[in-house]
């Protein structure tokens, strides 16, 4: 059982894009640039982040914010 799992796990990369990468593509210039500043600077909270684009529409959670900052996400 854990062989097949283990069989089965995809490698990274295998996927989509990073939730960044995909809103970065959607945003208009002006509002990516502030936002990836935010992303950039540690006096930002992940959980702010993530509520403040949840509200917007975009639903991410405080994880994906702190992935994306270590470099841990799907990014080129």
């Amino acid at each position: 059982m854990l062989r097949e799992a283990l069989d089965d796990l995809e490698p990274k990369g295998q996927g989509g894009r990073c939730f960044f990468a995909n809103l970065a593509a959607e945003l208009e210039a002006d509002t990516w640039a502030v936002l990836e500043s935010r992303l950039t600077d540690d006096r930002y909270r992940h959980t702010d982040i993530a509520d403040i684009l949840t509200a917007n529409g975009y639903k991410v959670t405080h994880q994906t914010v702190g992935r994306h900052r270590r470099g841990k996400c799907e990014c080129p």
